[in-house]
């Protein structure tokens, strides 16, 4: 949280997309406050957050706590969300040729995956896995483009310069 790109990048995601989309009946005002509380963990530097532990059992916890924030976004808004979009893209990243442990249970589908489709294919292949996700994530209106877009841009580039052109960006264009 120190980087202000990336204290930037999870300030929309946590305030604009997350806390707007939880899909759950809470009192009022706490979806408003979860964010903030969020951030403010995040920011302290006492509170050590390794992300390589943060990614044991990755996908687990993207279909478990994301998915369900992610359709009630478009359920809510139907735009595209593009700091999700962004994120979903370098997890995807996060599987490609890995130099250090995943510690995943479903590490071996996203190799198999990376294995078989290109940088231009493989977003919209997993996205439309309902079987995994639990529902087609590649009919959600222009995600699986704009994922691609961001996955091409990352590999291409690295993923700190995406997530610094992303957080200087005064208005992101999804592109469909």
């Amino acid at each position: 949280m120190q980087d202000p790109a990336m204290a930037a990048f999870f300030e929309g995601l946590m305030l604009e997309e997350i806390a707007p989309a939880i899909p759950y009946n809470l009192p009022a005002g706490d979806a408003d406050r979860f964010g903030p509380q969020v951030l403010d963990r995040f920011r302290n530097p006492s509170v050590e957050h390794k992300w390589l532990s943060i990614t044991v059992q990755f996908s687990s916890k993207m279909r478990m706590r994301n998915i369900p924030v992610l359709l009630e976004h478009y359920r809510k808004g139907g735009a595209i969300s593009a700091h999700f979009a962004l994120g979903f893209a370098a997890f995807l990243a996060f599987y490609r040729q890995p130099v250090y442990p995943v510690q995943d249970d479903h590490a071996a589908y996203f190799y198999e995956k990376w294995a078989t489709y290109s940088a231009d294919t493989l977003p919209a292949a997993i996205l439309a896995d309902a079987e995994f996700w639990g529902k087609n994530l590649a009919v959600l209106p222009g995600f699986a483009e704009q994922v691609t877009l961001f996955l091409k841009e990352i590999l291409e580039k690295g993923a700190s310069p995406v997530l610094q052109k992303f957080a200087t960006a005064t208005e992101i264009e999804a592109q469909p």
